[in-house]
């Protein structure tokens, strides 16, 4: 694989799990500030717009955007350059716990 192609898949890996990342960092502030669950969905749905703020559209959306992720960086796991091969490993591995996560959150 072409070099500029790996970096290119990097930098879209890591643009698409920066949305995953926020929305689960904003859940653990709104759990910390918030006294119980229904205070906490409130505080962290008044940090979302409108359009995401259905019962489990923001884990779907961060499902889709994890695996879109995973998915771009897989075949830089065995680049022969070790820093691309390390952000890529640290993107398919919080993309797979978040990932997990949200989908055990809609069970």
């Amino acid at each position: 694989m072409n070099h500029s192609t790996s970096r290119t898949k990097l930098i879209i890996g890591l643009i698409l799990i920066t949305l995953p990342v926020i929305l689960f960092v904003l859940w653990v502030y709104a759990c910390q500030v918030a006294d119980g669950y229904p205070e906490n969905v409130k505080l962290y749905n008044s940090f979302l717009p409108d359009s995401l703020r259905g019962n489990s559209l923001t884990s779907i959306v961060s499902v889709v955007f994890c695996i879109a992720a995973i998915s771009l960086n897989a075949n830089n796991l065995k680049n022969p350059n070790l820093g691309l091969r390390s952000i890529s490993w640290l993107i398919v591995i919080a993309g797979s716990l978040i990932g997990f996560l949200d989908l055990f959150s809609m069970m």
